[in-house]
């Protein structure tokens, strides 16, 4: 039951990132943030994590809790850009922001995630995608786009 809607989130962020591909329109960030919002409540469900734990990270609360943790490297799978060998991927997401955002856009997103991979200090997924969101957010909190 916990794969359909995850399948059902991938779906429709693979068809949205084709179609935004194939018009040539790029997406502005609340477009962003309203595209991966069905990943949200796939990763609370999958991790157990609470949506006011979640509703929190949008006001700079980043305990460490494993759940939240998880449910970061969750949403960070789901955009695929986490590797087979559970590793955040560099280089897909800035193939991604490319691909998805407005220029000015992606490259102010390439920049925040470059500065905040350079920072990760786990190797561990869950920590590692924690680590990398709760960066984005210390680092600039209206470029922070994570459900």
């Amino acid at each position: 039951m916990g794969l359909i809607p995850c399948s059902i989130c991938l779906i429709t962020f693979v068809f949205l990132a084709i179609n935004i591909h194939n018009s040539e329109a790029k997406m502005t960030l609340p477009q962003v943030r309203n595209a991966l919002k069905p990943g949200a409540k796939t990763c609370m469900t999958k991790t157990g994590v609470s949506k006011s734990l979640v509703e929190k990270t949008h006001e700079g609360e980043f305990p460490t809790d494993p759940a939240l943790q998880c449910y970061f490297a969750c949403i960070l799978k789901l955009m695929k850009v986490v590797s087979k060998d559970e590793h955040i991927d560099l280089d897909m997401m800035h193939k991604q922001a490319d691909l998805l955002m407005v220029q000015n856009l992606a490259n102010q997103v390439k920049q925040l995630t470059q500065t905040c991979y350079e920072n990760i200090t786990s190797s561990e997924v869950c920590e590692m995608s924690w680590e990398l969101v709760k960066c984005y957010h210390e680092l600039d909190s209206s470029m922070y786009f994570f459900p």
